[in-house]
Parts: C-alpha cells; sequence; structure tokens
C-alpha cells in the first residue's frame, strides 16, 4: 500500500514536471520563430487569472457602470435613445 502510494506521488511530481518543461519549449519555440503573437498567447494562457473585475468609478456592475455613463454622458444617451425608435 505504501509504495503505490509513494509511486503515485512520483507519477503527479513527474507530470508536473514535464507540463512545465512543456510550456517552457512552447515560449522558446515562439521566441526563436520570432511568432510574438504564439508567445503572448502561450504567456497569457499560463500567468493569466481569467476574467478580470472591472471597477470604473466605484461601478463594479454592467449597469450601474452603464448607469453611470448615461449620467455623465446625457447627450449620448438622447442619441441612443432616438436610433433605437427608429
Amino acid at each position: 500500500m505504501r509504495q503505490d502510494k509513494l509511486r503515485y506521488q512520483l507519477a503527479v511530481r513527474s507530470k508536473a514536471a514535464a507540463s512545465a518543461n512543456d510550456f517552457s519549449d512552447v515560449l522558446n519555440r515562439a521566441l526563436l520563430n520570432k511568432d510574438m503573437d504564439g508567445f503572448w498567447m502561450s504567456w497569457r494562457s499560463k500567468f493569466t487569472k481569467g476574467h478580470v473585475s472591472t471597477v470604473i468609478d466605484g461601478c463594479c456592475h454592467d449597469k450601474a457602470i452603464a448607469d453611470r455613463f448615461a449620467s455623465v454622458c446625457p447627450y449620448t444617451k438622447l442619441r441612443y435613445t432616438a436610433q433605437r425608435t427608429l
């Protein structure tokens, strides 16, 4: 039983190391081929944390941000409303 656990832990460690090496290889290949788009796609997939919360003027929900924008820019709201009614 103990040997199985040790083998499992070793397999997990070796997979993690292989994944890190594979990622490094992808980045190196993109840089060597001067494929900057591929490089940054790989970089973002590894190091970004997904969706970043947007806070604008203290508002964080889409509707609150839109309402705040409408209160600051009333001309835009009137123009948008007029276009929707046409």
